[in-house]
């Protein structure tokens, strides 16, 4: 069973790789210009980042790694995600 702490950064890091997908998608947009390419690449690692660490918990979680490692990532990802948030609203300005 995994434990509240590693749903909760799992589902963190779900609605990560979800924010930069959709990030992705805005500046899809404008990449006929070199500010557009340069921002599609920015979140295509976002993106790729995102799906990583979801990877990475689900397989710590199944490895039966406790709160402690679990914990700090909530921060991290949390962090990450409020970042991707606020650029995907500055793209929808």
């Amino acid at each position: 069973m995994i434990g509240v702490y590693w749903q909760a950064s799992i589902a963190l890091a779900a609605a990560s790789a979800l924010a930069a997908l959709l990030l992705l998608k805005e500046y899809a947009e404008i990449r006929g210009t070199r500010v557009g390419r340069l921002l599609l690449l920015a979140s295509a690692l976002l993106a790729l980042q995102s799906l990583l660490s979801l990877a990475a918990y689900v397989y710590w979680a199944s490895r039966g790694l406790g709160r402690e490692v679990a914990v700090p990532l909530i921060a991290i990802t949390s962090l990450g995600l409020a970042a991707t948030v606020i650029l995907y609203r500055v793209a929808r300005a």
